[in-house]
C-alpha cells in the first residue's frame, strides 16, 4: 500500500552497520558508558540513536527520538531510532512499567549532551574559535560572529567513533529552550501501521513455510473418539491431519486453507464434566477448600 518511510526506523541503505563483535552489555542503560553504543553520526547528517526498549504502541519511537534531536539541535526528522536489536542496541532489560522515557530517555538525553559537547569541542579547534564562540542550529556549528565559519555534525562525526565515555558532566539543554520536545510532532509508528507497511511476529514469512490450525474440543477434558480425514480431501492445499493423543490439528499450504480444514474435519468427541454449571457456580466456588 502506499505511504511514505518512516523517518525513524532504520531500514535499506539506511541500516547501521553491524559490528563484527559483541557490544557493551548494559542494564537500565548503567553498564555501558560507551558514547559509540548510544549514538552513531552519518556524513549526510543523520543520527542513529540506539535504545534497547521496543515501541509496544505507546509513542516511545516518537518521543526518545525528541530527547536526542533536542538535546543534539538537530531536526526531529534526521534521528533514526534502532530499538530492541540485540546486537545494536545496549540492553536495557525489559519494556514495561512506563520506564521507557525514565530509563532509556534518560540515557539518551546524557548521551546526546556528551556527543554536542565533544563536537563543539572539535569544532573549535577547526574554526579556531572558543567553544563558547559557537552555536549550534540544525546539526551545524557556527562561529557566532562569523557565521560563514561553520561545519556540520556529518563533516565531524559521519561515519566515524567517539571513543568516548558517557561522564554524565555534559552541560544538559534547560527545559525553557525546549522547542522539540513537549512540542507535538506527528507519531512515527503510525503511518506504517495504518498503511499496512509495519511488520509484525504474524506477518513472519520464511522459505517453504507451513500453516497449522489446532481443531479445538468442545470442552476442557474432552477425549478424542475418533476423526474423519476424509472430510477434508478436498480442501486445496491440505498437507496432513496430525493427531497425537486427544490433540488434533491440522497443517497446510496457506493460512486460510488450514483455517477451512480446521472447519470442516469432522471429529467425535467424549466430553468430561471438568467445569462447573453456570448455573450453580457462585455454590461450587464456596465449596472449594481454602487456606486461611
Amino acid at each position: 500500500m502506499a505511504g511514505q518511510p518512516n523517518p525513524n526506523r532504520s531500514q535499506g541503505a539506511n541500516e547501521p552497520t553491524r559490528p563484527a563483535s559483541g557490544r557493551t552489555e548494559a542494564f537500565w542503560g548503567q553498564l555501558t558508558r560507551q558514547l559509540d553504543d548510544w549514538l552513531r553520526f552519518e556524513p549526510d547528517g543523520t543520527v542513529f540513536a540506539f535504545s534497547g526498549k521496543v515501541e509496544i504502541g505507546t509513542g516511545t519511537r516518537t518521543a526518545l527520538a525528541q530527547i536526542v534531536a533536542e538535546e543534539l539541535d538537530v531536526p526531529f526528522e534526521r534521528v533514526h531510532m534502532v530499538m530492541g536489536d540485540t546486537e545494536l542496541t545496549p540492553d536495557e532489560g525489559y519494556t514495561a512499567g512506563s520506564m521507557t522515557i525514565q530509563m532509556s530517555g534518560s540515557a539518551l538525553r546524557n548521551a546526546s549532551a556528551e556527543a554536542r559537547l565533544a563536537m563543539l569541542e572539535m569544532a573549535a579547534e577547526k574554526l579556531d574559535a572558543d567553544p563558547v564562540e559557537l552555536a549550534v542550529k540544525d546539526g551545524v556549528i557556527s562561529v557566532v560572529k562569523d557565521p560563514e565559519r561553520k561545519i556540520t555534525y556529518g563533516d565531524l562525526m559521519g561515519g566515524k567513533r567517539f571513543e568516548r565515555e558517557v561522564t554524565g558532566e555534559a552541560p544538559l539543554k534547560p527545559p525553557e529552550s525546549y522547542h522539540i520536545v513537549g512540542a507535538s510532532v506527528p507519531r512515527v509508528d503510525f503511518l506504517p501501521k495504518f498503511t499496512g507497511m509495519q511488520s509484525f511476529i504474524q506477518d513472519l514469512r520464511v522459505p517453504g513455510m507451513l500453516h497449522g490450525r489446532v481443531v479445538r474440543p468442545p470442552s476442557p477434558g474432552a477425549r478424542l473418539i475418533s476423526l474423519d480425514e476424509s472430510s477434508v480431501k478436498d480442501v486445496p492445499g491440505l498437507i496432513k491431519v496430525v493427531r497425537k493423543g486427544s490433540f488434533v490439528g491440522v497443517v497446510a499450504e496457506r493460512e486460510e486453507q488450514a483455517v477451512l480444514a480446521a472447519e470442516r474435519l469432522k471429529v467425535d468427541w467424549q466430553e468430561a464434566a471438568s467445569l462447573p454449571g453456570m448455573d450453580d457456580l457462585y455454590t461450587y466456588l464456596r465449596s472449594q477448600p481454602t487456606e486461611d
